[in-house]
């Protein structure tokens, strides 16, 4: 008897959506960190330029295309380069895949999305420095 009232609860609970899947109840614990790959969220007007996710906490990250990764909520060190040659003036040619990586330290909270990009520091130098664009919740 038990038995059957618990299958009914969780059916009643899984029917009204109320139940945490697995990939739920992993996602409860984690943030998603995006980068401004598209033309979307880089902005020419606020010097603001698409980044790539290069390495996670030092290491050479497998999803480098990905436009967004998820990632466990604590302490991370992301690895970004950004193509700010293109701005540099006078322009310079720079050898494909001489992108230089800058580190941005970040706290990752569970259940809100980063998103990330590469703000122009000296056009001279095409430097540059990575910020967080927005947080939004979810």
């Amino acid at each position: 008897m038990n038995t059957l009232i618990r299958i009914t609860t969780v059916l009643a609970l899984g029917s009204a959506g109320l139940v945490l899947t697995p990939d739920a109840a992993q996602a409860a614990d984690q943030g998603k960190v995006c980068s401004t790959l598209g033309k979307v969220h880089a902005s020419r007007e606020r010097a603001l330029y698409p980044v790539e996710m290069q390495s996670i906490d030092g290491k050479l990250s497998s999803r480098r295309g990905d436009n967004c990764i998820m990632l466990d909520a604590g302490e991370h060190v992301l690895g970004l380069t950004a193509a700010t040659e293109v701005v540099a003036f006078p322009r310079r040619r720079t050898a494909l895949g001489a992108l230089k990586e800058v580190k941005l330290p970040i706290t990752i909270e569970a259940g809100r999305t980063y998103t990330l990009a590469a703000q122009l520091d000296d056009r001279y130098e095409a430097t540059w420095i990575p910020v967080i664009e927005r947080v939004e919740v979810w």
